[in-house]
């Protein structure tokens, strides 16, 4: 047992220093290796930060969310025709709420009443690129914003056209540079010539696919309505029913159900809106970051078969060029095994060390994808297992050969040669 360790231990320091003797060619490979490891952990990375990113935004809407819309563009059933649904009016929406608050869901309404609006105070003003949310008492805790300082919508302020604001951090910073979120409480805000208060500014969520959730304000649907008249809503539900909770699929039956009834639609007739869910949308997400490993997984396999041929050819000249000191070492009385063990070694270090390095780049490449999204540094420790086993396996598999021929060479043969 001591004698084999021993054994072992002197194959691998011979295969170091001979790796480290042919530093360029070892350099060049590892190299070939690295940029194909570079890119399966670099794009798996990405991935798992953008799987992360998006999982978190999900869970801040809830895990329950159901939204009804009006006024997209849909797919005749049994056809290949699109047409646009009619918008859903707010007084339908209203009943809608009404109805579904009594028995089975909470409820929200909310429309998108600008999309590049610039706000102004006396201090600043940004850019014209801030959307303006219009929200309902319910709105804002639904979708998971909650309330840094300041306060939320009344439902006085919702019936009577409060003219009043909620904000993200980013504007407090933009609009009231040298204010706390709390100073800015109070504080007059202009919108297209029109004053708002500011009652209260939201917590930071940072960003959603690399766009910032904080550079938002939210005023009263009413108070929107009369100041944007072409804005449409939506309708933003989660049940409450424990029954629904639990069957996900029987609280979107009954949403439709009761949005059928309210804008009198026929059992012939199919839905003239569109039902999206968190979940359904969280699981289509998931999918589609699925899709992107398995393209991850190819396009590194396909690098590191190339580098794989590569480090084959590399330890075939190797045992071509070191024919006289196997010859050597053979008739010093190494054995086959010792000097097959020797060239494994030498192959399967120098995948290691390509697969490191790659490793290195890839987590550090794949993290500024995490950086423009202002997600946490990702780690992929199942990747790097991966890789380093990628590495291993190259390293045996493109070694093995030339091992082989190395310790059948003829001891007389290989000292004659030149």
């Amino acid at each position: 047992m001591q004698k084999g360790k021993t054994t072992f231990i002197e194959s691998l320091r011979m295969a170091w220093e001979s790796v480290c003797t042919q530093s360029l060619r070892t350099t060049i490979t590892a190299g070939i290796i690295a940029i194909g490891i570079t890119a399966l952990v670099g794009i798996l990375t990405s991935v798992a930060a953008l799987r992360a990113s998006m999982t978190d935004s999900f869970r801040s809407f809830g895990a329950n969310v159901v939204t009804i819309y009006g006024g997209v563009w849909k797919q005749k059933e049994n056809s290949d025709q699109w047409y646009r649904t009619p918008v859903i009016e707010y007084h339908k929406a209203r009943r809608f709420k009404e109805r579904a608050g009594e028995t089975m869901a909470k409820v929200a309404i909310s429309g998108t009443a600008s999309r590049n609006a610039e706000l102004t105070s006396q201090y600043s003003h940004t850019d014209p690129n801030t959307p303006i949310i219009a929200s309902d008492e319910n709105y804002i805790e639904m979708t998971g914003f909650k309330i840094a300082q300041g306060r939320s919508f009344t439902i006085d302020e919702i019936n009577t056209q409060g003219n009043v604001l909620i904000i993200g951090m980013d504007l407090v910073k933009k609009l009231f540079p040298s204010m706390t979120t709390a100073q800015a409480i109070g504080e007059s805000v202009s919108i297209a010539g029109k004053h708002y208060t500011v009652i209260g500014v939201l917590e930071s969520r940072g960003a959603m696919m690399g766009m910032s959730q904080d550079n938002i304000a939210f005023m009263p649907i009413s108070t929107a309505r009369a100041a944007y008249p072409s804005m449409s809503v939506s309708i933003t539900a989660t049940p409450v029913d424990e029954m629904l909770v639990e069957n996900h699929d029987m609280f979107i039956d009954e949403l439709r159900s009761m949005m059928r009834s309210i804008r009198g639609l026929h059992p012939a007739m199919e839905d003239d809106f569109d039902v999206r869910s968190s979940v359904a949308a969280l699981q289509q997400m998931s999918s589609i970051m699925d899709q992107l490993k398995l393209a991850a997984l190819v396009i590194g396999l396909i690098t590191i078969l190339g580098s794989s041929i590569a480090l084959m050819n590399i330890m075939l000249v190797s045992v071509t060029e070191r024919t006289r000191e196997i010859g050597t070492m053979k008739a010093l009385g190494a054995t086959p095994s010792s000097i097959t063990l020797q060239f494994l070694l030498e192959s399967i270090i120098i995948g290691q060390v390509g697969g490191v390095v790659g490793i290195i780049i890839g987590i550090l490449l794949g993290n500024v994808v995490s950086m423009t999204m202002d997600t946490p540094f990702v780690l992929p420790v199942g990747e790097m297992l991966l890789a380093f086993a990628i590495t291993f396996t190259v390293g045996v598999l493109s070694g093995y050969y030339p091992a082989r021929k190395a310790s059948h060479l003829d001891p007389i043969e290989s000292l004659r040669y030149e």
